[in-house]
């Protein structure tokens, strides 16, 4: 074991205080939750302010740079040769990472306020609710980049310089350190690059039938290894779970179908709207990125027992079902004032499709709840009787 007098416990605590900040949800990620759950795209529409110009020109791009410069003092190939020096830089670098992220933090959570008047009117920017969210998120991502850079350096120095056993550390595992590092920040800089675009190719880039299909294959795939598991198929007291597991891959399925139905307008053929504007397909992706959002809530309750769960339960079907009226409610506008500007049997063919859809998710959504219903049940009889 190799120690540094109290160096090393100051800046393997520095980095696991600055980790778990990181990981934290803040005030405008919880609004941009809670403006992804109301979809009232109607509220101040759009708005001018500098936070966006602050945050990826200076607050952003300064936190990156601290992390690189964390990872040229603390890189394992060469902290043996002055660690004493290299752990004092280590924690005066992590006390700028530090400021640099409640600077984020702040602006991150002056992002659905409004700009005052004595606000700078320097490099505004017009923020609408999609480009305020995207800010948001990205920013959020990372942070939590930060985070896992940060949690597996302190994972390394406590090993080898605070654990009994430090035997395990090799050369490879070393450089594979260092090399994380790297491309997690290199996914850090293309999210700082992607917030100067505009929101329309942001649009198109992340909406694309390809980027999509990719995404939304991933929670369904794990919900069908789940209800295949041993221990859910092969368990008749699981029998509930696993119904509820196939009743929300049937809504996962028909979410995925009207997503990339969407996804192949304006470019492919045939897509599910023949006109339709950027505001109302922003509307689209917000209100459809919702009931994706507590279909992966729900899925994370799925087989848990104990009581605070089936509360959380309860709250995120309250939540879908929600979610699936504001999209059922865009989907009929989208048809509300026919435009036949368009050929009038594909116009027609699209509105038989959307409502052929509704009915669908609606069956499959009482389906769900229903199981849902009978699960808690029988778990709540089970504990107090």
């Amino acid at each position: 074991m190799v120690r540094v007098n109290g160096l090393v416990d100051r800046l393997v605590q520095a980095l696991k205080t600055l980790k778990s900040k990181g990981r934290k949800k803040n005030r405008g990620l919880i609004r941009s939750i809670m403006f992804l759950k109301k979809n009232d795209c109607s509220i101040d529409w759009e708005v001018r302010s500098s936070v966006c110009w602050i945050l990826r020109t200076k607050q952003l791009p300064l936190l990156h740079h601290h992390v690189h410069e964390l990872l040229k003092c603390l890189d394992p190939a060469s902290l043996h040769l002055d660690t004493n020096q290299r752990f004092q830089k280590g924690l005066e670098i992590l006390s700028e990472i530090d400021n640099c992220m409640d600077q984020i933090s702040v602006s991150i959570g002056s992002v659905w306020d409004l700009p005052r008047p004595v606000d700078s009117q320097e490099n505004v920017e017009a923020l609408t609710p999609f480009r305020r969210h995207r800010l948001v998120h990205n920013s959020e991502g990372i942070l939590g980049l930060v985070s896992d850079v940060l949690g597996r350096f302190e994972d390394f120095i406590s090993h080898f310089f605070v654990s009994d056993d430090s035997t395990l550390r090799t050369p490879s595992t070393n450089n594979s350190l260092v090399r994380l590092a790297v491309q997690d920040m290199k996914v850090a800089n293309t999210l700082i690059e992607s917030l100067g675009q505009s929101d329309f190719v942001v649009f198109l880039r992340q909406w694309s039938f390809t980027e999509r299909k990719r995404n939304l294959d991933c929670p369904l795939t794990s919900l069908i290894i789940l209800r295949n598991s041993s221990q859910i198929k092969g368990n008749p007291e699981k029998s509930l779970v696993r119904k509820q597991i196939e009743g929300l891959v049937a809504l996962h399925k028909l979410h995925r179908v009207l997503v990339l139905k969407i996804c192949r307008f304006p470019n492919i053929k045939p897509g599910l709207i023949p006109e339709t504007s950027f505001l109302e397909l922003e509307g689209l992706r917000v209100t459809t990125s919702t009931l994706e959002y507590e279909l992966e809530q729900i899925m994370q309750y799925l087989g848990h027992t104990r009581r605070p769960d089936f509360v959380k339960l309860t709250l995120a079907m309250d939540d879908l079902e929600a979610a699936f009226k504001r999209v059922k409610g865009l989907l009929n506008q989208a048809f509300a004032s026919p435009n036949y500007n368009f050929d009038r049997e594909t116009y027609q063919n699209s509105e038989q499709w959307i409502q052929l859809w509704i009915s669908q998710f609606n069956i499959a959504a009482n389906n769900f709840f229903w199981i849902s219903n009978a699960y808690i049940t029988e778990k709540l009889s089970s504990i107090y009787y």
